[in-house]
């Protein structure tokens, strides 16, 4: 009785409202009979129907809970070997995550299904993945081939009078025949598609046709009456079906048109409405890869509104548009910050079955494995083909570990309750942020022109700067010329490396200029010696904006860095301040101060092996023979790999003198209120204790990993082996930071690239500072490039001097008063040695 309910309610009603294009009662029938079939056992038909319940939530425009029936559908086919099935589901899995953009991975499920579909026989899949890997070739700007896929896609589908599956390559290959210039031959595949989709009843996939076709006669043709008819076309249908995707990306299309034409009230309004659908898909996705990925992919939507209120603001002067374009660009930046913030202040695996948090805890150890492996086979020669295996595992271990996260995520009772975070106001940013002493610089970079915004206590004021590719360019170079000690060049001599990085030093001050008079030279004199909180993007948030010249000294020949006159303070968004500071309001204070993590043992080959014991530490920065015996090996074995003789696993070599940095900080601190973790007890274990906890600050000094394109990988070199000299995990790595909940007021990161990562358009970096503060860290100080070890030691021993002795100065102000005295030092004056550290947080 059961399969027979479920086959009239499944397989008939669910089917007769999807082809009637009512998605929410055919969704209403295939859950039912997928509960009947539960209890009958049949698998076979329980996957079919999780997927076609996938198909129709993605229909309504939830991907995220799609992605959730997908994966149930998938774990099933596989249990019963369902080849046939299991190929169509990874497909649709591709497809998911390609609407979000996360083109890598979609490219690995599509691969998987079409080896299976050829295996199998199966032609109608294998043409659908022909055309879902030629799509991607599209971006991947491998042209040529993308269009032999499409071509051997269109054959089978003719093949086998697949209707459907033609019109969507026919669409697919119109948008390459366009990028090629082809404007005649994709608007005959776009007529050819739409005739299909109209003798199928596809109203969605007619809609999605008209809009690009709309987009044809717009952006090709200059007709934009036609363009304009299609749009409107495409949006009847969509508001009857439903497609936020779709809807947002045609109001987008609308805003162009009235934009181009000088209808900015009406493009504003077409803006706004672009904004509020993809603001309502936020809501819908869990996964925070996959709502960074969508959310930087539509980051233009935001700038376009920008660009609109600033052609408002000077027609209509006194109306506020000024101001309104800041909440925009506030809003833009700071919806993920703000998400992940208030997420990190609940306990997301309480609650949650032990069953996913063990595989969590089981996906991170085999990542960290993986990660070890493929650093060991960078010292091999002949590996780029083993080297390809392992980050292919790692990219696929990645996002089976998204996807488990995402699971904890949503069983969390507390995670469906938390609220859709507002950006401040420049109301509340004044009562909660800002005060007398400090000014908010926002930058937000563009296409076509650039803004900042300088808002006080009492005024808010914007500017117009250059575009975004003008201002990248000379920051880019800055920050070239800032690290050119950090370059190795083959057969370089120490004299020819001295002479090359004194040309960057002196090449720097125009740089430095030049960038000073693209994003501050409109400021003149306002900055009036207040504190700095900066807001900025892209390559800028690589500038330490201290060692710009002033704006009101330009014109003259002895120029003031802003540091001499500034604290400067770095922020991915003005509205996640109060949450950092709600986050320690009710903390219960320790008087415990600080708990240092340095010197950790990262070779076999470590004299500190050799000993009986480790390393004992002392109290005073005196150290015994045989210490400064082994610093004085480590310099030496340094001095020849930077000087390009020798570089094997030069990263990951010993760094002597954060062992004199850990002893000049503990000589400040009383030897009951510290804790120096050296040698071997800097390690893993000691860095996820729960006795961190009773520390104010905590202070990691060692080598810092930095990956760009997976930056869960990113983390803390620690002990890599024991006391008996067997290896053991010593990465600290960004998703175990996550996984942390911090008391420390403050992190001091004095490693390498610390405060970089994966920079991500609308979100920021992504990298260490993130998963401290998310953590429960209001404030972190990290670097911006790799670091010199021994001017680090130093800056950090006036830090701490400054921070902790008589003056007993805020984090920083203390920083900028380190690097203010080291900087008027003979040695050290290049910027290289003292502004690599920034303060992120709450000052």
């Amino acid at each position: 009785i059961y399969y027979s309910l479920s086959e009239n309610l499944g397989c008939k009603q669910g089917i007769k409202y999807e082809n009637l294009q009512e998605p929410h009662k055919a969704l209403r029938y295939y859950k039912e009979a997928q509960q009947l079939l539960k209890l009958v056992g049949n698998k076979n038909k329980e996957a079919r129907l999780l997927n076609s319940i996938a198909v129709t939530i993605e229909q309504l425009g939830e991907r995220q809970k799609a992605l959730e029936y997908y994966n149930r559908s998938l774990q099933i086919t596989r249990e019963i070997e369902n080849r046939k099935g299991e190929a169509i589901i990874l497909g649709n899995i591709g497809d998911t995550y390609n609407q979000f953009n996360q083109f890598d991975k979609a490219l690995l499920y599509y691969e998987e299904s079409l080896n299976i579909s050829k295996l199998m026989g199966y032609k109608n899949n294998e043409a659908r993945m022909l055309n879902g890997i030629a799509y991607l070739h599209t971006k991947f700007e491998k042209n040529l081939k993308a269009l032999e896929y499409y071509k051997n896609s269109i054959r089978i589908f003719q093949s086998l009078g697949n209707l459907q599956g033609e019109a969507t390559a026919l669409s697919n290959i119109s948008l390459l025949y366009n990028k090629l210039d082809s404007t005649e031959k994709a608007l005959d595949c776009l007529n050819k598609s739409l005739l299909i989709r109209k003798k199928i009843h596809d109203r969605i996939g007619e809609a999605y046709v008209l809009c690009n076709i709309g987009s044809l006669y717009f952006k090709r043709l200059n007709d934009i009456q036609n363009a304009f008819n299609f749009y409107k076309q495409a949006l009847e249908i969509v508001k009857n079906v439903g497609d936020p995707f779709l809807e947002s990306k045609i109001y987008h299309n609308l805003c162009h048109i009235e934009y181009n034409i000088g209808n900015y009230l009406k493009a504003k309004h077409y803006a706004e409405l672009t904004i509020n659908c993809v603001e309502s898909i936020r809501l819908s996705v869990a996964s925070r890869s996959l709502r960074t990925s969508y959310f930087s992919s539509i980051r233009e939507y935001y700038e376009n509104l920008l660009n609109i209120l600033e052609k408002l603001s000077k027609k209509y002067p006194s109306e506020g548009y000024d101001m309104m374009a800041f909440q925009e660009s506030e809003r833009a930046r700071s919806r993920s910050f703000l998400e992940l913030l208030m997420e990190g202040n609940i306990e997301i695996r309480s609650g949650v079955d032990i069953g996913l948090v063990n595989q969590e805890q089981s996906i991170q150890q085999q990542l960290n494995e993986k990660e070890q492996s493929r650093l060991n086979l960078e010292n091999l020669e002949n590996n780029e083909q083993q080297i390809v295996v392992v980050e292919k595992e790692i990219s696929e271990l990645l996002a089976e570990l998204e996807e488990v996260q995402t699971q904890i995520r949503l069983a969390n009772p507390h995670y469906a309750q938390l609220s859709n975070p507002k950006p401040l106001s420049v109301k509340e940013i004044r009562e909660k942020v800002l005060d007398e002493n400090t000014v908010l610089l926002e930058y937000t970079l563009s296409q076509n022109f650039s803004f900042l915004w300088t808002l006080t206590m009492t005024d808010i004021k914007g500017y117009k700067l250059s575009k975004r590719d003008d201002i990248e360019t000379a920051a880019r170079r800055v920050y070239e010329l800032l690290t050119s000690r950090n370059q190795n060049i083959p057969d370089e001599n120490k004299k020819d490396k001295r002479q090359r990085n004194a040309r960057a030093d002196t090449e720097l001050i125009q740089a430095k200029h030049e960038l000073s008079q693209k994003i501050l030279a409109p400021l003149g004199e306002e900055l009036n010696k207040k504190r700095l909180l900066i807001v900025c993007e892209g390559v800028l948030q690589y500038i330490p904006f201290g060692i710009l010249p002033r704006p009101d000294t330009l014109k003259e020949s002895n120029q003031v860095p802003l540091v001499a006159d500034h604290e400067i303070v770095y922020l991915p968004s003005a509205s996640i301040m109060p949450l950092l500071r709600e986050e320690v309001k009710h903390r219960k204070q320790t008087d415990q101060v600080v708990a240092i993590l340095a010197d950790p043992v990262l070779s076999i080959d470590d004299s500190r092996l050799k000993r009986s014991t480790p390393l004992a530490f002392h109290d005073k920065s005196s150290s015994t023979d045989s210490e400064d015996t082994d610093i004085e090996e480590i310099r030496f074995v340094r001095s020849i790999q930077e000087s390009g003789f020798g570089e094997t696993r030069s990263d990951l070599s010993r760094l002597p003198f954060s062992r004199q940095e850990a002893i000049g900080i503990s000589s400040l601190v009383p030897r009951e209120k510290r804790m120096c973790a050296l040698d071997f007890d800097a390690s893993y274990a000691t860095a996820t204790s729960p006795e961190l906890n009773n520390y104010r600050i905590i202070h990691f000094a060692t080598h810092g990993l930095l990956n760009s394109i997976h930056p869960e990988l990113s983390g803390l070199v620690l002990s890599l082996v024991d006391q008996e000299g067997k290896p053991q995990n010593g990465f600290l790595r960004l998703h175990d930071i996550f996984n942390l909940n911090l008391n420390a007021d403050l992190v001091v990161l004095s490693a390498c690239q610390t405060a970089l990562g994966k920079d991500v358009k609308g979100e920021g970096l992504i990298g260490l500072t993130r998963g401290f503060m998310y953590a429960g860290v209001p404030r972190v100080v990290a670097s911006l490039w790799k670091v010199d070890d021994e001017a680090t030691a130093e800056l950090m021993k006036r830090f701490y001097q400054f921070m902790l002795g008589e003056e007993q100065l805020p984090a920083a102000a203390a920083l900028r008063q380190a690097q203010i005295s080291i900087m008027n030092e003979k040695r050290w004056q290049s910027p290289y040695y003292w502004a690599g550290f920034v303060l992120q947080g709450d000052w």
